[in-house]
């Protein structure tokens, strides 16, 4: 009968796995470093550079690696992999609840309904990101150790799972850490103890040799781009925590557990805590449906599990209720919200400057689909050797060849050290800039922001929205307009005309090129239009033949 059960609500996963499916465009960035690694250019983000580690997924690179090498699509492959690993969760979590939770029958799986029912745990599970294969490490760890500090059994295999976790996330570390302290002191300090974490500690510590001899770095460079450690950070990680238990509503319920801290239920506890703690010291995550806390949202799920039988053995008719109500509120947030975004309130939405008014979730779906676009439309014009300066490196990295430049630092060491008093109070891992820096590595073009335009976008206009904080996707720089007219004076504003099929839009497309990049004469494929200059202001209504006589204006000064 468990069997049926557990079939059946993984049916109902995949069902709400489908359903709240996204693409990452962070995904890309590992995809670029992969495609890198597997073509013989090493850890490389732009051929030729020195090595970077823009990315904090080391193992689930190298898998992607492999499978360039064997000829597979990363993209799909990447996104069955992450459901088969959310699968794998739910098995662990079903034997977890077999093995530990109260309650009779097969109300002792509740915790397992819970985490399959999870909205974040579902969207996740089909990101093409590498928080699936971390969150069924971490949580096979931990079963695995549990096993052990019982039965003995598992002795070396819990350390060696938690290392592959470490080496997929630099967090992993942080869970190792929990349970060795644990283990050293609830038994004894002795040989035995060290023997059974030396399987962790010497390849992990081997791999760190490695890491400061290629890169140069004890962290990865991702993690100098997105912390600060500043009181408005700490600030912003509480803001982020308190709205995921007010959101889900499944920690909630776990408090309950607090009551009669049996084993292994002090421990878990004790895991959820410290770990809640360093999100918020990292001070939260920007992306959709709290991505930090799905690692721990298979041990929240088995509190809440257990919360809720001990509340319905006491107090049936309030147990019941409780437990209709946190169902009620997963199947809400499944549907209605259809993915919170933790941080930075959006802009009221107005059609083609402003994004679209979508929820966050559906927000992602768009953008990948643009910046798929914009991929392929460069890759269609673009010419050996030549590069781009942009926020958005991800799909675009993947798509194009071009030598990538990062606003915001990711893969590039300077920008990510640069010390920013106000980190905290912008949006998270978009906070360091240094753009006449950026400027300065003399890109081709400039991609300020992936939103059309009404109409095409002359230089000042240009300018002044990048100044401007309300349109999302242009970048603040910091300087005013005459200082960014002088540290752009060698780039000119170029509109295309493009059809974006997938999200339904048409508009015009602005970014900056090297003048002289483009020419009358050139035909590029995808047919962007023309270079256009429009005159000074923006027209209620276009002529039918203004790119015509925007041509020949333009033949007249050559």
């Amino acid at each position: 009968m468990k069997y049926r059960l557990l079939i059946l609500f993984t049916i109902l996963f995949l069902l709400l796995a489908w359903h709240l499916n996204t693409i990452t465009e962070d995904a890309y960035i590992s995809f670029r470093y992969a495609w890198h690694f597997a073509e013989g250019l090493g850890f490389r983000w732009n051929p030729g550079d020195p090595p970077v580690e823009g990315f904090t997924n080391f193992m689930w690179t190298m898998i992607l690696a492999g499978m360039h090498i064997l000829g597979l699509d990363m993209e799909i492959t990447s996104r069955i992999l992450g459901l088969i690993f959310a699968v794998s969760t739910l098995v662990v979590v079903w034997c977890m609840a077999g093995r530990y939770c109260s309650g009779g029958r097969w109300w002792k799986y509740t915790g397992a309904v819970f985490l399959a029912l999870s909205p974040p745990f579902a969207s996740w599970a089909s990101s093409r990101l590498e928080t699936a294969m971390f969150t069924f490490l971490v949580t096979l760890g931990i079963f695995l150790y549990f096993i052990f500090y019982e039965t003995g059994k598992y002795r070396f295999l819990w350390s060696v799972i938690l290392l592959s976790a470490a080496l997929t996330r630099p967090e992993g570390l942080l869970f190792f850490i929990i349970l060795a302290i644990h283990l050293l002191i609830t038994q004894k300090f002795n040989k035995n103890n060290i023997i059974t974490l030396l399987p962790f500690i010497v390849p992990f510590i081997l791999f760190e040799i490695w890491r400061i001899i290629y890169f140069g770095e004890f962290l990865p460079n991702i993690f100098y781009a997105k912390t600060g450690f500043t009181s408005a950070m700490f600030l912003r990680g509480l803001k982020y925590t308190l709205k995921f238990f007010l959101v889900t509503a499944v920690p909630i319920l776990g408090i309950l557990t607090l009551f009669r801290l049996r084993k292994p239920w002090g421990l878990i506890l004790t895991i959820c805590a410290l770990y809640c703690f360093y999100v918020i010291a990292v001070g939260g995550d920007y992306m959709h449906y709290f991505r930090f806390f799905v690692p721990i949202m298979p041990l929240m799920a088995l509190l809440a599990g257990e919360g809720f039988n001990r509340l319905r053995e006491k107090k049936a008719v309030l147990g019941y209720s409780i437990g209709i109500i946190l169902t009620a509120l997963m199947i809400f947030g499944a549907f209605y919200p259809f993915g919170i975004k933790p941080s930075a309130v959006i802009a009221e939405p107005k059609p083609l400057y402003y994004i679209p008014a979508k929820p966050m979730l559906m927000f992602e779906r768009y953008q990948a689909a643009r910046l798929k676009l914009l991929g392929e439309t460069f890759a269609g014009v673009q010419r050996p050797g030549e590069s781009m300066a942009t926020s958005a490196i991800g799909i675009i990295g993947y798509v194009t060849e071009l030598n990538i430049y990062d606003f915001h630092g990711l893969t590039d060491p300077y920008v990510a050290k640069r010390r920013n008093p106000n980190m905290g109070k912008g949006d998270p891992a978009h906070e360091k800039l240094d753009f006449a820096y950026t400027i300065s590595l003399k890109p081709t073009y400039v991609m300020f922001t992936r939103e059309f335009k009404h109409f095409p976008m002359d230089r000042m206009t240009m300018l002044h929205s990048i100044t401007g904080v309300g349109v999302w996707g242009d970048i603040n720089t910091g300087y005013n307009i005459s200082e960014l007219d002088s540290i752009l004076a060698d780039y000119e504003v170029i509109n295309w005309r493009l059809n974006d099929e997938v999200n339904g839009e048409t508009g015009y497309y602005p970014f900056f090129a090297r003048k002289g990049r483009f020419h009358w004469e050139d035909q590029a494929p995808y047919k962007p239009q023309l270079p256009l200059k429009p005159p000074h202001g923006i027209p209620e209504e276009l002529p039918e033949d203004w790119e015509k006589i925007q041509k020949e204006r333009m033949k007249g000064k050559q």
